[in-house]
């Protein structure tokens, strides 16, 4: 009986330990799951400050083009009225006009290119941040799928382990009666062997949803016949 004690204690043992090392793998891998969330929230974050950042140089460079605008018309205006007392810095100053006008054209399309790669690159990023938002579903459904099966398949070893030790202490049991009986001629008594009853709750959950399975998959089909049976 010490044998079979400490062979419990040492199984109790192993099972105890293989659930503590299942339950830190979800630890782990929940931790994963809150860093990888933060990292991406501060990426958005991120790209959302460059794109206020880039609306606000556009204001700028249109209140500039604005500007320079206002200024044009304004020499033009003046070179008008001034036109019969000097010509050529009439000429002059339309010659500036057109410098002005090639460097705004030139700056408008650089800004242009600018303002689409902006775009581009955003969308690009944007996209990003969607595949990565499902790859972290993904990878949430796939650690609750794994802690389910875990824990499935922990409590089916547990009710395996229950049967082979309850096997093995009937067959040691029979012979013990056999050499009491047969060598010794003495009585033999068995010993309670309610102690197998005895489960942790978490066993006797699982056991009982697994009964249910069965029931619940039986009542269904019956249902089915009677629904075919009123149909007919």
């Amino acid at each position: 009986m010490e044998l079979l004690n400490e062979f419990e204690e040492m199984e109790h043992q192993c099972l105890e330990d293989r659930k503590t090392e299942a339950i830190e793998k979800f630890k782990t891998l929940n931790e994963l799951f809150a860093t990888t969330k933060q990292e991406t929230r501060r990426i958005r974050n991120k790209l959302e400050d460059d794109s206020r950042l880039l609306l606000q140089e556009s204001e700028k460079l249109k209140a500039a083009c604005q500007l320079n605008l206002e200024k044009m018309d304004y020499n033009l205006y003046i070179l008008k009225n001034r036109e019969s007392e000097n010509i050529q810095k009439k000429n002059r100053l339309k010659r500036l006009l057109v410098r002005l006008q090639d460097r705004f054209t030139e700056k408008s399309c650089l800004l242009r290119l600018k303002i689409e790669n902006g775009k581009r690159q955003s969308d690009k990023m944007i996209k990003e941040i969607y595949r990565f938002e499902e790859l972290l579903a993904t990878i949430g459904k796939r650690t609750l799928h794994m802690a389910s099966s875990d824990y499935n398949k922990y409590m089916d070893l547990w009710v395996g382990s229950e049967e082979i030790m309850r096997e093995k202490v009937l067959h040691l049991l029979e012979s013990e009666r056999f050499i009491y009986e047969t060598q010794l001629a003495i009585d033999f008594q068995a010993p309670d062997l309610k102690v197998f009853d005895r489960r942790p709750v978490e066993i006797e959950s699982f056991l009982a949803k697994k009964r249910k399975l069965p029931q619940q998959s039986n009542s269904i089909q019956i249902i089915m016949v009677k629904t075919d049976k009123v149909n007919m």
